[in-house]
């Protein structure tokens, strides 16, 4: 109906259509002149669609390609990994390196290939390659940073790994790979202050636990100690002693440093009373051997205050020796005598030796004196070779 219609009203009024440029006109109908600008008009989406069709097919050839990049960088960068574990040190930074710019992950391609030079102790190549790694991704930054921290300990540069993990350190976070590198910096540095304020990260990170958290806390405290008392003023060791955890306090370890070091000071009156509530809750020798280096000013009150401590530990040759010392500080030389005897005949030793052989040489003992100088000595020299010697003429 629609066609039948259409050519009645084509009938009944064809239409006039003039063209006209230039020198040139074109006559058609009305109907005419339609059904060309609908040709024209559908030659013209077709070649739009043509065109469409031929960029898609660029980019479909580009995808093509660059996934074969792909593909033939993930190939090797697998390749590379599998010589890498398989100790192919040369092989796997060749193809690692190699691999590198059609990886997706060219980072970790170079990072490997800097273990895999580490591995073959070209130091110039590791810092090409991280160096690599860091320009390849700037997210792998931190990862770079940690990568050379650790390879440096290996080869003992200790400093130099604990210049880069301070750098990392400063940007903030506390990952459990940096925390490990930072222990073993520090500890191998015997960088103590830097350790201490780890001590919680490092237990709560579940780094180290039980026994050898406890170990490295009593070693980086007596660490501490130990530098306080190189600084010759009692406030630094004070210092020491106040960032102790309280539990750390009761340590017989550390408790023996911080009495030493207030006796260094000449604090002989806190130091009293220090090892002797100490002593009242544990039993420790070195606590008993600074106990009698104490100078105070009740020395027969501290004389019976170890007599009582004999009662239980009368086979103690260290609190043998304590008392002898204190009978020394009460001018009871025969008591101080009978110690020091007592003391040497449970335990041999040269600081014992040296001090009986200092009080019989001041009772005018002198042969008596000079052989228990002999005896400490050779105990303290237990190395000695067994060489030929001269024997004494009895007439000598």
């Amino acid at each position: 109906l629609a066609a039948v219609g259409l050519i009645a009203l084509i009938e009944s009024d064809p239409g006039y259509v003039l063209i006209s440029y230039g020198l040139t006109t074109v006559e058609m109908s009305l109907w005419v002149g339609l059904v060309i600008l609908l040709l024209f008009n559908l030659l013209c989406y077709g070649i739009f669609r043509l065109w469409r069709k031929l960029l898609a097919g660029r980019g479909s050839l580009a995808n093509w390609t660059q996934d074969r990049k792909t593909s033939k960088g993930r190939r090797l960068t697998s390749k590379g990994l599998f010589s890498y574990m398989e100790g192919n040190w040369a092989h796997a930074r060749r193809v690692l390196a190699q691999a590198a710019p059609h990886s997706e992950t060219p980072a970790l391609n170079y990072l490997m290939a800097a273990r895999a030079s580490h591995s073959l102790r070209d130091s110039d190549k590791v810092d090409h390659y991280l160096s690599a790694a860091a320009l390849a991704d700037t997210r792998a930054s931190k990862v770079v940073g940690l990568t050379r921290a650790e390879l440096l300990l290996e080869v003992g540069q200790l400093q130099a790994a604990a210049d880069v993990l301070d750098a990392l350190s400063a940007e903030g976070g506390k990952d459990v790979q940096l925390l490990n590198l930072q222990l073993q910096a520090y500890r191998g540095l015997s960088q103590w202050g830097k350790l201490a304020p780890l001590l919680g990260e490092l237990k709560k990170n579940k780094i180290l636990a039980g026994v050898e958290l406890q170990s490295l806390e009593r070693e980086v405290y007596s660490g501490m100690f130990a530098a306080a008392s190189a600084s010759s003023t009692q406030a630094e060791s004070d210092k020491v002693w106040g960032a102790c955890p309280g539990a750390l306090r009761k340590d017989p370890a550390i408790l023996a440093n911080y009495a030493q070091s207030l006796l260094r000071s000449g604090e002989h009156p806190l130091a009293d009373k220090l090892l002797e509530r100490a002593l009242k809750k544990q039993w420790d020798s070195r606590l008993v051997n600074l106990y009698g280096l104490v100078e105070s000013g009740e020395p027969a009150r501290r004389q019976k205050v170890a007599e009582r401590w004999l009662k239980q530990h009368s086979e103690d040759a260290v609190l043998l020796r304590c008392l002898g010392r204190l009978a020394l500080r009460n001018k009871l030389w025969g008591q101080g005598r009978d110690y020091f005897e007592s003391s040497f005949r449970l335990q041999p030793n040269s600081e014992t030796c040296a001090e009986l052989a200092r009080l019989l040489f001041n009772l005018g003992e002198r042969e008596k004196s000079a052989q228990c100088y002999r005896e400490g000595l050779l105990l303290r020299e237990n190395n000695l070779p067994e060489l030929p010697q001269p024997s004494i003429s009895p007439n000598r």
